[in-house]
């Protein structure tokens, strides 16, 4: 089930099944619960966005997901003309925003525009390494039928991996937050 599917960091699956939630909760009429799927789905989508790193996949990556994006602002549209009052307006604002950055992003990828001029040559071996190792983890575990204990001792290693990536993370914006902002854009 779903949380079997969280439990081993199967991104693709848990935005899917996030997905898919959303729809089936949104015809029901019960669009509140439809939005906490359409963002967790959001959320999950965009951790992997900032794991990738091959920017080719990242771009069609995002190409292939837009429709995520897509279904959060019909969803909040709506909402918003039902109770105009409950700022869904805004957050649909912000999503759009979101997407646009997404987008945008895709594009400097694609130009190979130097980003990443700022960040020392140590900090950018060490986030490939990382993101290498993210990658073959989400890879082995999407494509390997594996016993329950070898899926275990793979989720468990990516797990270990993301969270280094997040401390990671946290020294390159500290080093370069132009970079870091520009890398993993966040709505106002």
């Amino acid at each position: 089930g779903l949380k079997y599917t969280v439990s081993l960091n199967d991104s693709k699956s848990f935005w899917e099944a996030q997905t898919g939630l959303a729809m089936v909760l949104r015809e029901q009429g019960k669009s509140e619960k439809a939005l906490e799927h359409a963002m967790a789905a959001i959320d999950k989508l965009e951790e992997v966005q900032r794991l990738l790193t091959i920017s080719e996949f990242k771009s069609g990556y995002t190409d292939k997901h837009i429709n995520i994006y897509e279904n959060i602002l019909d969803l909040l549209v709506s909402m918003n003309k039902d109770v105009p009052w409950k700022g869904y307006d805004v957050m649909a604002f912000q999503y759009a925003e979101k997407a646009k950055a997404r987008v945008f992003l895709q594009n400097l990828l694609e130009s190979k525009a130097d980003i990443r001029s700022g960040v020392s040559p140590e900090l950018k071996s060490k986030e490939q390494e990382i993101l290498r190792k993210i990658a073959d983890r989400q890879k082995q575990l999407l494509h390997d039928d594996s016993d329950k204990r070898k899926r275990k001792e793979l989720a468990s290693e990516l797990k270990k991996y993301e969270n280094d990536f997040k401390k990671l993370e946290h020294e390159i914006k500290s080093n370069n937050p132009k970079y870091f902002n520009l890398y993993s854009p966040e709505p106002y």
